[in-house]
């Protein structure tokens, strides 16, 4: 059942910063949204991704297996590539592509900026994958009726959740649209003056699989 939504004007700081509240509705519907999410470690997503930057743009997909701490990434064309494989752990990720090129390094991150030259926020996207805002830093959100998060602002990023369908009871979404800031797009040009800079990711999920 696709929940459709009702955007509200509902804004919450999170993060280190003051929280400012202004609920339209009954706080407990969020607060059970909220801890349903925080129940999901172990999870299975397949769908379309594509990627614009400021030298054009890639089309893909993706499948993204996560049990627990470990994580299973595949991205296939959506990053100007044939094939990515990214095996996490607690102690290290390996990156492997379709040449057989293989990063090693200590998160996701670190291995997949190794391999693209700029920044593909898959850290935060563990989080917002699962319509919750990444829990180490500021964040400002706002929120449908339902309890739904429908648009994040958090490290120079816009996410924007189009779409939720339920899956094995639990309310997730299903097309998210990311935009850079400007700002972040300054910085990661003087960062890597050669590298693609991303301003627009979108997200399809064609599946939810929960375990």
């Amino acid at each position: 059942m696709i929940a459709r939504l009702a955007l509200v004007a509902v804004l919450v700081m999170t993060g280190c910063s003051t929280q400012t509240v202004n609920y339209s509705f009954d706080p407990a519907i969020l607060d059970s949204h909220l801890s349903t999410l925080d129940l999901l470690d172990s999870w299975n997503i397949r769908g379309r991704l594509s990627v614009r930057t400021d030298k054009g743009g890639h089309i893909g997909r993706i499948a993204w297996a996560r049990s627990g701490t470990n994580h299973q990434i595949d991205i296939y064309g959506s990053l100007g590539s044939g094939h990515i494989r990214i095996l996490t752990d607690p102690r290290e990720a390996v990156l492997t592509d379709s040449d057989g090129w293989t990063s090693v390094g200590a998160n996701a991150q670190h291995v997949l900026d190794v391999y693209l030259g700029w920044r593909f926020p898959v850290t935060e996207m563990e989080s917002w994958i699962l319509g919750k805002a990444y829990p180490y830093s500021s964040a400002e959100k706002k929120w449908d009726t339902l309890g739904h998060v429908v648009e994040i602002e958090q490290e120079g990023w816009q996410v924007v959740f189009s779409q939720y369908d339920t899956f094995d009871g639990y309310d997730l979404p299903t097309r998210y649209r990311f935009f850079a800031s400007d700002g972040l797009q300054q910085e990661m040009a003087e960062q890597r003056p050669q590298a693609e800079v991303p301003n627009e990711i979108r997200l399809v999920i064609s599946s939810w699989s929960l375990n």
